[in-house]
Formats: structure tokens, sequence, C-alpha cells
């Protein structure tokens, strides 16, 4: 055999189209097709899944069996996924089937054939109606007027092929693969193909038995994801007769394959299947490529909230006819989006990312950010109104209550149950937008970013100018490529949210007040650098001094004294970059929030040997001290070690077991302030040598509980950021109130949660173990 096989296959299909032996797409009033509703449960099939993430000759043979059908969709499930049978639909599952067999004999955990029936009932009555009413037909190669969906563990599983723990979390919701599936199978060439139009979507996983990175839950699977990626398959089969076989040319570029297939989703009621991949690029749009390099296969672990966004705002911008042009094209990519829009990339992407920006966001007297005629702005979210019963085509079935679209400045609700009268929110899954978030720019401090190539976007707030007139200057690391940028004027603040750090010494232990938090939970700011290590000198009991290293931290004070009651309150840093190549300065930086008394603060009046009677070494602080002083005054680079305190606090009976005694040995003799500098009867050569910042914070409490820790709850790692304390290297988020995230690529920010009390005031400290450079700390009230 010469050539490509499957072009061989592909130039015959395209033939067939063309003088009509073969149908386009299953069209209402076809004949019946050749699996009917009397076999359902009992039908068997086998199909070919692809089960490695990396390997496309890899191959699951799975035997799964028919549990709904419809007019143009069957829907089978792998055998290996539990499922009940209630037969009439009335509630209760059946023991036996027709044929007088027993049921499934294991826990499905809710899942029944009555759930698919009615996804059928979706499919038929609004995804493939309205679907084809946009982007056109699928395509029809075996002839029996169906899109078969599979339900198959093997796609929940294949994240875990991955050789990054990272995408271990990432479903696979759907794929399908007309390239090879519309083609003949072979077992040399072509093992994984099942010869006609398949769509393979992942099974429900409410206990994590599939993936324990990534449970479905049933009610989340039957509501919305299910519909969701049989809307995104089939909008890629779409694509595919479209581009290939009818216009005769290449498949769409996966990045706006991708885009159209969220798109697809958004528009059949499912697109709250899109908000967390949305949040995740406006968290960080300058570290996404709109234009992704093309995968080396339709199964990956991408996120497509970019692409998402994009393809959206062409729809909502330039019209579906702009939509209608892309998917029923012979051109690809970019060169297919200027086509469809009349436009250039450049033009296309400016704009597009101004409505990112403005889209919902006015000026304080209520007027727009940006002219909404030059800049047109996002369509605003429809709440859809859907029948429950009786549906016909076109009608959003499945979908009542739910949104269409996206609010950029605004909440997105993951509704559920969109069959019924009463739809409910999916709170755990509610995403809170801002925009792109941003990153701050001050005088007086160097600030560089990053943007990846491909149309990544970096949104710089700049702040704290006090020059009547500046210029900005925009220097690259790169010669070549173009970037385009634009200025928008905001609103003059009423009340300052940003302060800058100006303490330059490692040494100093002075704080810097945050502004007032404002009772509209909007977010205040601080812009710190982590600097070269200071120096002091470590004094010993008989006079000597060593030189050692003090690395920096910084102190930020968060006075609630305006604020009653439980504050609850979400901290998050962002580590700025460090150079034009894009490096990071601090790869795993910490912070810790502390009441103000529980902070070591030496000061320079009160860390000195001062008035002695008897022969002692001399020390002042900053510039020398005694090496127990240094450890527990000077704050310790390194924030928490697991097992600092291994169980237990002090409660009333001051059982405490720990590996760090925070205390110190009580002397047997008198001391005097030779030997025992701050008279606490703990000679100094028995003081406690903290080594963590939360060992440090633990010997505060036991010198304010007059040397023991009987009665104390000792603080651990709940002061300290979550980043700091999980053991994984993913960034740590809250989509519900748009906070936490990440900057950069590799490493971890820094994100924590905690209650607070009101009326008093707190430290946030701020380290970066032995690593230097710049971040942007941002504090917001949640309740």
């Amino acid at each position: 055999m010469t050539g490509d096989p499957k072009s061989s296959h592909r130039a015959r299909l395209r033939e067939a189209i063309r003088s009509g032996a073969l149908k386009v797409a299953n069209a209402k009033g076809a004949p019946p097709p050749s699996t009917g509703a009397g076999v359902i449960g009992s039908e068997r099939r086998e199909f070919r899944v692809r089960k490695d993430l990396d390997d496309t000759r890899l191959v699951h043979l799975v035997d799964a069996v028919l549990w709904a059908v419809g007019d143009s969709v069957a829907i089978w499930v792998d055998d290996d996924v539990a499922i009940d049978w209630d037969i009439d639909c009335d509630g209760t599952i059946d023991q036996e089937d027709a044929a007088g067999n027993p049921s499934n004999p294991r826990p499905a955990y809710g899942f029944d054939n009555c759930d698919l029936s009615t996804i059928a009932d979706i499919v038929d009555t609004n995804i493939v109606p309205n679907l084809r009413s946009i982007y056109g037909d699928e395509s029809d190669v075996d002839t029996n007027g169906l899109v078969h969906v599979v339900v198959t563990p093997v796609l929940n599983a294949m994240s875990l092929t991955s050789e990054d723990e990272e995408d271990y979390a990432h479903l696979i919701g759907s794929y399908a693969d007309p390239e090879v599936d519309l083609t003949e199978w072979s077992p040399d060439i072509n093992p994984l193909s099942d010869e006609g139009e398949v769509i393979y979507v992942s099974a429900p996983d409410p206990h994590g038995f599939f993936n324990p990175y990534a449970p479905v839950s049933l009610e989340e699977y039957t509501s919305v994801e299910l519909a969701a990626e049989v809307a995104r398959s089939f909008s890629r089969l779409i694509s595919y007769n479209q581009h290939v076989l009818i216009a005769e040319g290449d498949q769409e570029k996966m990045w706006l394959l991708e885009g159209l297939a969220s798109l697809g989703a958004d528009l059949t009621g499912f697109g709250a299947s899109n908000f967390e991949e949305v949040w995740t690029y406006l968290d960080a749009p300058h570290l996404s490529p709109l234009m992704v390099k093309e995968a080396d296969s339709v199964i990956n672990t991408q996120l497509w909230g970019a692409q998402y966004l994009f393809v959206r705002w062409v729809l909502d911008v330039h019209g579906e006819a702009a939509i209608t042009a892309l998917v029923q094209s012979g051109a690809y990519g970019g060169d297919n989006i200027e086509s469809a829009t009349d436009s250039t990339m450049v033009k296309l992407v400016g704009a597009w990312q101004r409505s990112l920006f403005a889209s919902g966001l006015t000026r304080a007297d209520g007027s727009d950010i940006v002219d909404p005629l030059s800049y047109k702005p996002y369509a605003e979210v429809v709440t859809i109104a859907a029948p429950i019963a009786s549906p016909i085509d076109g009608e959003l079935y499945g979908a009542n209550g739910y949104q269409m679209g996206v609010s950029l400045h605004g909440v997105n609700r993951y509704m559920e149950q969109g069959t019924t009268s009463a739809p409910v929110e999916n709170a755990d899954k509610r995403v809170l937008l801002g925009g792109q978030d941003h990153n701050t720019m001050v005088t007086g401090v160097d600030f560089f970013t990053h943007v990846v190539a491909g149309y990544g976007t970096a949104v710089v707030r700049l702040s704290d100018i006090p020059f009547d007139a500046a210029a900005i200057e925009i220097q690259s690391s790169i010669t070549t490529g173009r970037f385009v940028g634009t200025i928008v004027r905001l609103d003059d603040l009423t009340e300052p949210d940003l302060e800058v750090e100006d303490v330059f010494s490692a040494t100093d232990a002075n704080y810097l007040a945050l502004p007032t938090l404002p009772a509209d939970g909007s977010e205040v700011y601080g812009v710190g650098s982590i600097s070269d290590p200071g120096s002091t000198l470590l004094v010993g009991a008989t006079g000597g001094v060593v030189a050692t290293d003090v690395y920096d931290t910084d102190r930020w004070l968060l006075d609630l004294g305006h604020l009653t009651g439980t504050v609850e309150i979400a901290v998050a840093m962002d580590r700025h970059y460090e150079n034009l190549e894009g490096d990071i300065g601090l790869f795993d930086p910490w912070l810790a929030v502390v009441e103000e008394g529980l902070v070591p603060t030496p000061t320079v009046g009160g860390t000195t040997r001062g008035t002695c009677a008897e022969v002692a070494a001399e020390f002042a602080y900053p510039a020398s001290v005694l090496e127990y002083l240094y450890a527990q005054l000077f704050l310790s680079p390194d924030v928490w070690e697991a097992g600092s305190v291994e169980s237990g606090t002090g409660g009333d009976t001051g059982a405490v077991t720990l590996d760090f005694d925070p205390c110190g040995e009580q002397s047997v003799e008198p001391t005097t302030c030779a030997d025992d500098w701050d008279g606490d009867g703990v000679a100094d050569i028995s003081e406690p040598m903290p080594t963590t910042f939360v060992e440090q914070v633990q010997v505060m409490q036991c010198s304010q509980n007059g040397g023991t820790y009987a009665g104390l709850d000792l603080v651990d790692s709940s002061i300290v950021d979550l980043d700091s304390v999980d053991l994984d290297s993913v960034a740590t988020a809250n989509m519900e109130i748009n906070m936490g995230g990440r900057n950069h690529g590799s490493g971890e920010e820094a994100y924590h949660e905690l209650e607070l009390v009101g009326g008093q005031r707190y430290i946030i400290v701020v380290g970066g173990g032995t690593d230097t450079g710049a971040y942007e700390l941002s504090v917001r009230q949640v309740n």
C-alpha cells in the first residue's frame, strides 16, 4: 500500500458526498435507525477507546451496553461503569430486566438509564438542531443516522498517564477523533477506528474510584457536564465534516476548534462548564497564548478559557454569520478568523482584550470605562427560560434557569436541574470574575512582566505616580515580534488602596500599614520586595563575635480596628518578574498572619545589654545580639516544618507533645543579667533556639504566658498560607471570591483564608526563604 491511507479514505468520502451516495447528516424524516428502543439494556457493542494521554495507538477495548437512544444519538455505557435500570422511569429501580436477568449487582450511586434518556432528549431537541443551525451538518459515514456516545471511565483515568502530576486533576471530559473513526479500521494502520461518528465521554465518579484527583458528582454530570461534553465533541464532528469532507481543506487549528467546541456548550445552555477555565485564563493571561501550538492529538490537558472567550467575543461583536463562516470554511486558524471578520488578528486581539477589561466595568458616575461604540463589549449574560416538558426542536431543553454567556465583572452561577421548573445553584462551583488580573507598577521600583507568544496579554496597573506628567517606555528581551499597548484612564481613588514598601534594611523590624479594608469588599494592595540579606554580629557568652546573615522578611500591619465581630479575610501574594528574560526571584514564598503582639519585634532601645552590675558581653541591636536573641527575634526565612507541634494543645491540662520546646528549661540556680539577659529564669545558654517563624511565635506565646505553655493553644501551621503547607505545587485559588492563583508558570504564589477578630491588629509576615524578589500583596474582606 502506498500513500496515506487516511487521505485516500477522505478522498473516497468526499466523492461519495459529492455524488449523493452518502448523507451528510441524519435529517428529520430519515429512516429510523437500526438501533431501536427495544434493545435498551441488552444490546452490546465493542468500542475502541484511546487510553493513553501521549501514545496515540494504545487502545482499550470497551464492552458497552446501549442504555438510551434518540432520533440522532445512541448512548452506550462501558460495562465497567455500574448503572441501575428503571425500566419505566417511575423512580423505582427494577430488580430484573425484561428477560428476567438480574439487574446490576454493584452500587451505581444513583446513576440510572433514565438520566441518559433525558440526555438523549436534550441532544435531539437542543444540541443537534441548535449547533446544526449555526455550525452546519455533521457527517453520517456509517449511514445509521446516529452519533454514538460512549460513557467510559477510560477517559477519567487517562490524565493519570501523564508524566506531569499537575495534569492528574485535569479530567479528559470527552473527545471525538473523526480523522481516526471515519477511516477504515486496520489492526496495523488504524487500530482505534470505530468506523463511524463516535463521541467518547468520561463517566460519573462521585467517590473518585476512577480518578481520585478529579471526582465527578452525579448531579454535576447529569445536569451540566455530560450535555456540555456532547455539545463540545459534536461541534468537533461538524467542524471535521465542513472543513475536511465538504470544503476539502485541512482540519481546523486546535486552538480555534476548541474555542468553537466550548462555544458550542455555551450556545446550548451548558456553558457553565467553561467557567473555571475562563477564571484560570483571566488569572494569568500573560501565561496563556491564544494561538496554542498544535497538540500531537485530539486529547490533551490544555485549558481553553482564552479560546472560548475569544470566539464568544467574535460571536457577540460580529454575529452568528461570522461563526458559521468560521466552521464552513476550508481555511483555518488566524487566516480563517481574518476572513470571517474582515479584520486582522492584531486589531481583533487588541479589541478583544479591551473588551475583556472593560465589559461590565463602569466609572463612579455610571459611564462606560471605554467607548462601547469604538470598542464593542461582550453581550449581556442571558438567563435561559426553557421548557421543562414537550420541547420542540431548537428550544434549549435541559437548561432552564442556566446562564448563557459570561459575566466578566460579576458572579457566574453553575446551575443544576435544568429540566425542572426550579433549578438550583451549585454554590461550590460559583465563579466570580473581575476581568484580567493585573500587576501593579509604581514609580521608583523596577518592574518587569512576561508575555507568551501567540497573543498573550499582560495587564499592568500604573499607580502611585507623584508627577504631573510621566512617560511610559516598553522594553523587550526580543528583537522580533510586535507589542500593542493600550492605556485606559481610570477614576482617581478617593481613599488609597496601595502601600509601597520603603524599608531598606533586612534588620529593620518596622512594619508598613496597609490601607484600611473597604466596606465593599474590594482589595487593598502592598507592593514589596524581599531584598538581599543584611548582617549582624552574634555575641557569645564570653564576648566573641561572629558575622551572620539576616534574611529579609517583610511586615505589613492589617488594622481591623474599624470592624467588629468575626472578620473573614483572604490574602494573596503574586510574585513579580525580576528581569526581561521572564525569570522569577521568589520561587516558593510564604506568608503568615499573626496577632501583632505575637510577632517578635526587637527594638533599638530595648534589645541591648544596657546597665548590668556584672561583667558581661555587650551587644546592641541591630548591629550585634546574643545568639539566642538572633534565633528568637530576627524573623526566620523558613516558615514551618511539619512536626514542630506533633499533637495536642495546652488547654486546661497543659499537655503538649513537642519536637521543639518553646519555653526553655528553667534554671535551678538563681540567675543574673550576665547569664540571663531577659531575667526570665532561663539561662541564656538554655534559651529555646527556634529555626522557623512558627516556632518563633510559639516562643513569644510562652514568654507572654509566664514561661510556660500550660493552658495555651500554641500556634501551628494554621497561621501559614495554604501553599506553604500543602504538599503539591499547584497555586491555591478560590474562584468563588476571585482570589489566589498564579503569576508564574513554575513555583507557587502564597494564599491564605482565615477568620480574624474585629477591633484587633494583625501582622502579615512575608518571607521568601533564601530567595529575593518583588511581590504584590492583596487583601480582601470576604464576609
